[in-house]
């Protein structure tokens, strides 16, 4: 059964009892769907952070990238898709102090930034070869609620997200 195009499998062919065939792949590769075809996994997971990460392209749209600890994720190509930790509600007493980091993930690998309120932002260039994955707001001595807007931008859109910092309680001089 293996003799007549390798079975069919793109790899190695196995021929169980004359009967059956049995398609394997090499270290690296899974089956596909059709049992017969060899391909490069396709993590399950989107990348939610990609510090540390290396990525490999399955497609022209999918990125299978192996992270610290072994993980594996799948970035896709397209506009950012932003993560903010911790999660909501933002509340501290006056004076007092929060990090909250915005995290974005696509590729064209974003530029991220933080925005005050409506001011208006400078924006540095990246050097070339760098990749931000993360953009770390922290607030020091706040003494007024505030809105901060963490934006994230690629050649194929752009995403933002606004949170708002209550402060409670009063502050007496």
């Amino acid at each position: 059964l293996c003799e007549a195009d390798n079975g069919g499998c793109s790899h190695s062919c196995l021929s169980i009892e004359d009967r059956e065939v049995e398609c394997r792949c090499p270290h690296g590769l899974v089956l596909d769907s059709d049992k017969k075809t060899c391909i490069k996994p396709i993590p399950k997971n989107l990348c939610r952070i990609l510090s540390s990460c290396s990525c490999t392209a399955i497609d022209e749209n999918q990125y299978s990238c192996t992270c610290p600890k072994g993980e594996k994720c799948l970035l896709l190509r397209g506009r950012p898709k932003i993560y903010i930790e911790p999660a909501a509600p933002y509340e501290i007493m006056p004076g007092g102090n929060l990090n909250i980091t915005c995290s974005a993930v696509a590729y064209p690998f974003p530029q991220i930034f933080w925005q005050r309120g409506d001011e208006t932002v400078e924006i540095a260039p990246v050097k070339p070869g760098t990749v931000r994955s993360e953009q770390i707001l922290i607030i020091k001595e706040l003494y007024k609620n505030t809105q901060f807007t963490c934006h994230a931008n690629n050649s194929l859109g752009q995403a933002e997200r606004t949170i708002e910092i209550v402060v409670t309680g009063r502050f007496y001089l």
